[in-house]
């Protein structure tokens, strides 16, 4: 969006709203209690703007002093009641579009200097709230995942898929085999990431999320013997998973490539845990409907031990799948894109 557009956009509602406090919907700006702290306000959005180079953020340290709102929405404008009384209107007012005015004359400066990609949200590596912001920049990321990134060669997301997993249950030749081929998991990418740890030193991060629904399918193949039924035999598996957590591990380092400075992964893992499970079989070959009920009645009753079993397979290919994501993430953007020293 054009600089002086933008401004004078804020302006103008500044001024229809003379008696409501504007924040402009596409960044941070806060807002002091005291007229006094507002030369503070403006100096902190001037200096914090190269966490974000972008003309329609401006962004600012965060503060127990002040007031502050996390903007998503660009172009849009919402008025926020009674955040300063004991300040004058008029003096909010006026500062707030001179703050407006420094936030994105700097910015569209900034953004010449450096071509930072709109999938990615930068962190000041020496902030006290550098968590806050890791956390912030992971779910813009996945955000912009579940859109799709062709940047990086990422165009249809969903379904997640898996080739294939075993699960083996008992010993013997009767003991119960079954290999679950092509599955399609939906609802992996609508994660939310609670949050980041991080140790920017060393590179580390560990990062906790949730997911509120994953739901698969998949063509499996079975032989052995369950619960005294002979269950040889094929057909089509479903599975709904509620209420999934998981914790993710990284470690980085550093490499120069084309005198630019470039993470590189050096270490994942993961780990799960799914709240409530229902799945089952359906179009069981040959049509055995007593190996069908059987089958079903068994997966239901153990689903988190079944799950407990066939976790090590599905965790091993989904480090792989992540693993992927990552090395091309890391190879395509700068670290100094991701952390400003």
């Amino acid at each position: 969006m054009n600089l002086i557009l933008n401004v004078q956009a804020f302006l103008v509602s500044l001024k229809i709203l003379s008696t409501k406090y504007l924040i402009h919907k596409n960044g941070f700006l806060h807002i002091a209690q005291t007229t006094d702290s507002l030369l503070t306000i403006i100096t902190m959005c001037f200096l914090n703007l190269h966490e974000r180079t972008r003309t329609e953020y401006c962004i600012s340290t965060i503060s127990d002093q002040y007031h502050s709102i996390q903007i998503e929405t660009i172009s849009e404008f919402i008025t926020v009641r009674e955040i300063a009384k004991s300040a004058p209107k008029m003096h909010i007012t006026l500062h707030l579009a001179f703050a407006a005015v420094l936030c994105f004359a700097v910015s569209d400066s900034r953004q010449q200097q450096h071509d930072i990609a709109y999938y990615i949200h930068p962190c000041q590596k020496n902030s006290p709230n550098v968590n806050e912001c890791l956390t912030y920049a992971a779910n813009h990321l996945a955000m912009n995942f579940r859109k799709g990134i062709p940047e990086l060669g990422i165009e249809d997301v969903e379904p997640i898929v898996i080739d294939e997993i075993n699960l083996s249950l008992g010993s013997g030749p009767d003991g119960y085999r079954a290999t679950f081929k092509d599955i399609q998991a939906y609802g992996v990418s609508n994660l939310t990431v609670n949050q980041v740890r991080s140790d920017l030193n060393s590179l580390q991060f560990q990062l906790t999320f949730s997911i509120p629904q994953i739901s698969a399918t998949a063509h499996y193949r079975s032989s052995g013997v369950l619960i005294m039924v002979q269950a040889t035999g094929g057909g089509e598996y479903w599975g709904e998973y509620e209420g999934v957590k998981a914790k993710v591990y990284i470690k980085a380092s550093e490499v120069e490539r084309n005198s630019q400075r470039y993470l590189h992964l050096e270490d994942l893992k993961m780990d799960f845990s799914v709240k409530d499970i229902q799945m089952g079989i359906k179009n069981v070959h040959n049509g055995n409907a007593v190996l069908e009920a059987a089958l079903n009645l068994f997966i239901n009753s153990n689903s988190q031990e079944l799950l407990k079993e066939m976790k090590p397979h599905i965790k091993k290919k989904l480090l792989v799948t992540m693993k992927s994501f990552i090395d091309n993430l890391f190879s395509r953007v700068p670290y100094d894109s991701w952390i400003i020293d």
